[in-house]
């Protein structure tokens, strides 16, 4: 799995943990990489979540400033 793939799978959870309305839903083959590398887990009760989430909040954190900040590094 390339390294593009992995940060879109990582930006469609973080957009679907905000609600946002464009939220992609991540590729199902990035997902276990991810798990493994313990970036995402399983969500707890899948009966109430929409997918997998963040294993840790600092993992959300970083996902969170990546989608937030600007493509060409500028303010």
């Amino acid at each position: 799995m390339s390294a593009e793939d992995r940060e879109q799978a990582v930006l469609a959870v973080a957009r679907r943990a905000l609600k946002l309305p464009d939220s992609p839903s991540a590729i199902g083959a990035s997902l276990p990489p991810l798990r493994f590398d313990a970036v995402l887990r399983a969500p707890a009760n899948p009966a109430f979540a929409a997918g997998d989430e963040f294993a840790m909040d600092l993992m959300r954190d970083f996902a969170l400033c990546r989608l937030f900040s600007p493509k060409d590094g500028r303010p």
